[in-house]
């Protein structure tokens, strides 16, 4: 995500949907307006706090998982630093987090388990994703998608 094959002003624009953790917004931000064609538009929806507070179970869980995710006013500041105006924003309601993500994860599950039964990597990636639907299932409102 940071060593793309592309020459500098190549794209009017860049949608990054859920990429941009991997390297760092702030990293992401800044290598990816070089890619941007003069008045084109970058698209980022990550992972972000939407409060300042998060519970502790929360925090804790996503320290291990996402140590970098920050709460969304900052993602905001990072864009306005790197000299791009902020267009607009608005946050993935939970209730589409629930339907179209974390409740098919629930169905799935088992059957997963089962077919990764001899896989420790993959057992661990099933692990996590099942914390994290516990962690949604009790502070939907603390984190999410902007």
């Amino acid at each position: 995500m940071d060593d793309l094959p592309f020459a500098e002003e190549s794209f009017d624009i860049i949608w990054a949907e859920g990429c941009s953790s991997i390297v760092g917004i702030e990293n992401a931000v800044r290598y990816w307006k070089k890619l941007l064609k003069q008045g084109g538009y970058m698209m980022i929806s990550d992972i972000f706090w939407f409060t300042e507070t998060p519970s502790d179970e929360a925090r804790e869980f996503f320290a291990e998982f996402h140590p970098a995710m920050m709460i969304e006013n900052k993602g905001f500041e990072i864009i306005r630093n790197a000299g791009l105006e902020l267009v607009g924003s608005f946050r993935l309601p939970s209730r589409v987090w629930e339907e179209s993500f974390y409740g098919t994860l629930r169905e799935k599950f088992g059957g997963l388990e089962e077919e990764y039964a001899d896989d420790e990597a993959a057992l661990m990636v099933i692990d996590g994703l099942k914390r994290q639907t516990k962690i949604f299932e009790k502070y939907p409102d603390e984190f999410g998608n902007t």
